[in-house]
């Protein structure tokens, strides 16, 4: 893999130019680019940044037993002390999921990830942009 790469542009031009078909002209595909952490919103509906305490995200804390939220909060702390030690691994960079039919870019993988770099105040984080063509 490539080391990344400061991104050429906003996530949200990278999201028009994709509903633009202009994609191309952007990013690579399949390239991981430094993105500043405060351009990345976690989905456009997450209130509360992802912290130790609502480790998991609302929607799947129905019916989690006190053993299943502490085992989220342990992720969550490991994630914490790992990035905080090492830094950001660019072989697990965040992963933004595109497609066409959605109204915005979507973070579809490490939202843990991104809400320590938020606690942490990092400045960029390594991201992957991957387009769904199906939809």
């Amino acid at each position: 893999m490539n080391s990344p790469k400061k991104c050429p542009t906003t996530i949200e031009a990278i999201f028009e130019a994709w509903r633009s078909k202009s994609r191309g002209e952007l990013i690579e595909e399949g390239r991981v680019y430094l993105v500043p952490t405060n351009e990345i919103v976690d989905n456009g509906y997450r209130k509360l940044p992802r912290t130790e305490e609502n480790a998991l995200a609302p929607d799947k804390i129905k019916n989690k037993s006190p053993q299943d939220m502490e085992a989220g909060k342990a992720n969550y702390r490991e994630i914490r002390e790992s990035i905080r030690e090492q830094g950001f691994d660019p072989l697990r960079p965040l992963t933004f999921l595109i497609r066409k039919n959605w109204q915005k870019i979507r973070l579809h993988q490490g939202h843990h990830r991104l809400g320590v770099a938020e606690e942490l105040g990092v400045s960029e984080v390594p991201v992957l942009f991957l387009y769904d063509r199906k939809h």
